[in-house]
């Protein structure tokens, strides 16, 4: 299975392909989440990590709890 095709990255690496759909719904005025699930993009070598983890965090178990 290919998921990432050389010198395609900006549409087959998960975190560009989200930054540019999120620009290009913007501009067209649509909702980036009618083409894309939520997505979360978590730098484990960061400093942001643990804000980044809580959020998701805090989006999950609010979906599990509407479920």
């Amino acid at each position: 299975m290919v998921n990432h095709f050389m010198n395609h990255g900006e549409l087959s690496c998960k975190d560009n392909l989200v930054t540019n759909m999120k620009k290009a719904c913007e501009t067209l005025k649509k909702d980036v989440l009618a083409y894309l699930p939520m997505t979360f993009i978590v730098n484990f070598n960061g400093k942001a990590k643990d804000n980044q983890m809580d959020e998701f965090i805090q989006v999950f178990s609010t979906v599990e709890r509407l479920k």
